[in-house]
């Protein structure tokens, strides 16, 4: 009779593990495409980046495409159009790049930019373009006779020594680490967009002893001397 009983109970929980195994009620996890953004702005004539990695460790390669579907042609995917995904970096970030080409019109334009693989549910980015032209963008304030963006000049300093300039335009730009980006620090995210409402002059080359020392005066600091060598002992806040 307990023999009768044993074989009762083994052969109900053999039928309850099979109807698990046919009807899925086993828990499951699925692997899922991961961007570390879901909208992106790109300025008119430069580029920005998201993103993309797998949830999961996969069984087999992964090829993730990201194409552009919808929306404003001017935004184009400049690379990272085909990311593959291996056993051994499915967790590591890969970017992608978009770029927004130059247009007469003054709208901020928008595209829908799809990440899909075999298996895989799609993932939409949405990328706006900053438009550059004026009265492009809400709340911009656009100065009148600034240079033409990528325009050059040089100022003669103390000495009579040379340094060329180069026009940097206002616009939106994403300032600092993705999230787990590789050698970045805590100070350095979250990554976020940043506007210049207008623009400025910037060093086109890297600064030289003979310049450095025509600003700052006193002794050249540089462990290797030389007027036209870069200037490399100095730190940022000299």
């Amino acid at each position: 009779m307990k023999c009768q009983t044993l074989t009762s109970v083994s052969f109900l929980l053999l039928t309850a593990l099979l109807v698990i195994g046919l009807t899925g009620c086993a828990p499951t996890t699925t692997s899922s495409l991961v961007t570390d953004a879901t909208s992106i702005t790109v300025p008119e004539t430069a580029s920005a980046t998201f993103q993309v990695k797998l949830s999961l460790v996969p069984s087999a390669d992964v090829t993730v495409t990201v194409s552009r579907t919808s929306g404003d042609s001017d935004i184009t995917v400049q690379s990272g159009g085909s990311l593959t995904f291996t056993t051994s970096n499915w967790s590591a970030y890969q970017t992608v790049t978009l770029a927004a080409a130059a247009d007469a019109d003054t709208t901020n334009g928008t595209a829908t930019v799809r990440c899909s693989a075999m298996g895989y549910s799609n993932v939409d980015v949405t990328a706006t373009e900053a438009d550059d032209d004026s009265g492009s963008n809400e709340g911009e304030t656009v100065h009148e006779g600034e240079p033409s963006p990528g325009a050059t000049e040089t100022i003669l300093l103390p000495g009579n020594v040379p340094l060329d300039m180069v026009w940097i335009p206002g616009g939106t730009f994403q300032m600092g680490a993705y999230e787990g980006e590789q050698d970045s620090y805590s100070g350095e995210v979250p990554q976020h967009s940043v506007t210049l409402s207008s623009g400025f002059w910037m060093g086109k080359y890297e600064l030289t002893q003979a310049q450095w020392k025509a600003v700052m005066g006193g002794a050249n600091p540089s462990y290797f001397q030389g007027a036209n060598a870069m200037e490399g002992e100095v730190g940022v806040n000299t």
